[in-house]
């Protein structure tokens, strides 16, 4: 029987080349487009999530300062800080705005213990006056010097730094955003600075400081993105346009088989055979769509990661392995979208076949 119903659903499924085609490419589209959404929202997500959950993430911490203290700390408190039991390092991590060729630009601290990593060029030497920059500074280019003009008065001590730009910062790096420059020239300010970078052996910061480790705040601001709450809404979107979509397909291809259905009751086969045989027919276009439905979703979400601008989720240059997706997200869309064909399919199917034979041959008026 098994056999039976097999063999009769794929000689349906090459018999009926049109529809097969058709109901082929209307699920492969929908599965790139899930694809497409999916990998975004929780492949690459996982995959960032992964790449900063590791022990020297957990063990270096981004320092506000002292509990209950409403001054920044001074050098006296930074130098208290590093000899602490625990602290293997403190460096400034300061932060100034400043102007580079009429564009806003933040003049942060190189610090090597944040792991920046450098997609384009190398990382500034420390002791040189050099800096990395992210994509979003357009006036930079590698292997120039940046010349970037800073506000005189207040705690500003200097009115321009002129670093030479050695390196490109990965777009998806988490713990810089905006136009930014990681320079190893010299803060020009005499206040302390808004933040420390402590490492540490222990993987935990002494209570009277008030900080977070590098992996919160990296996942803090992933989950913060723009881009990833823009498509969870269209994955929401496509989701409900998707099942109006099947039920359509589902629909037309019922109704342009209802005299098939009459003739095979009137030969004797029972309403489950028939039911059986279409899910079969389902099943195996569903499988047929799964393969290409998953290259090109695996290639719109590689553009689409890399076309957010400053809130894209990976850097541009990044290749395409970065989207392809997991085995869970390939079982989510083409299971979905297999079952959701064989359901949609089915019910306007046994509809259909309710009335017995007589009923049947009236509606076709013989």
């Amino acid at each position: 029987m098994a056999d039976r119903t097999f063999g009769n659903a794929w000689a349906n499924v090459i018999g009926r080349r049109v529809a097969s085609v058709t109901t082929l490419l209307v699920v492969a589209s929908l599965v790139a487009a899930v694809t497409a959404l999916l990998v975004p929202l929780r492949d690459v997500r996982d995959n960032q999530r992964a790449a900063y959950d590791r022990p020297e993430w957990q063990s270096v911490f981004l320092v506000e300062g002292i509990a209950g203290a409403d001054e920044p700390m001074t050098t006296a408190d930074v130098a208290a800080l590093r000899r602490t039991p625990g602290v293997t390092g403190v460096w400034p991590f300061g932060t100034v705005d400043a102007d580079a060729g009429g564009a806003l630009v933040q003049l942060r601290s190189w610090v090597a213990a944040l792991n920046v990593p450098i997609v384009v060029g190398r990382a500034p030497e420390p002791g040189a006056c050099e800096a990395a920059v992210t994509r979003s500074v357009t006036e930079a280019t590698v292997g120039a010097p940046l010349d970037v003009s800073l506000a005189a008065g207040g705690s500003t001590v200097g009115l321009a730094v002129r670093p030479v730009v050695v390196g490109v910062v990965d777009q998806g790096y988490p713990l810089v955003s905006g136009p930014s420059a990681l320079t190893t020239c010299p803060m020009p300010s005499t206040q302390a600075p808004e933040q420390l970078v402590v490492a540490t052996d222990t993987g935990r910061l002494p209570d009277q400081y008030v900080g977070e480790s590098l992996d919160v705040v990296a996942a803090r601001s992933m989950e913060a993105s723009a881009s990833t709450g823009v498509i969870g809404l269209l994955a929401l979107v496509l989701a409900v346009l998707s099942l109006v979509v099947l039920g359509s397909v589902a629909r037309w291809s019922v109704r342009s088989r209802l005299g098939e259905f009459t003739t095979l009751r009137v030969w004797g086969r029972s309403r489950s055979d028939i039911v059986r045989m279409v899910g079969v027919e389902q099943g195996l276009l569903a499988l047929a769509a799964a393969p290409v439905g998953l290259a090109l979703g695996t290639v719109l979400a590689w553009v689409l990661v890399r076309a957010g601008g400053e809130s894209s989720l990976v850097d541009p240059a990044a290749g395409i392995a970065v989207a392809l997706p997991s085995a869970s997200t390939a079982a989510l869309a083409v299971g979905g979208f297999a079952v959701g064909l064989v359901v949609l399919t089915l019910a306007p199917v046994m509809r259909a076949l309710a009335p017995d034979v007589a009923r049947l041959l009236r509606r076709r008026g013989e």
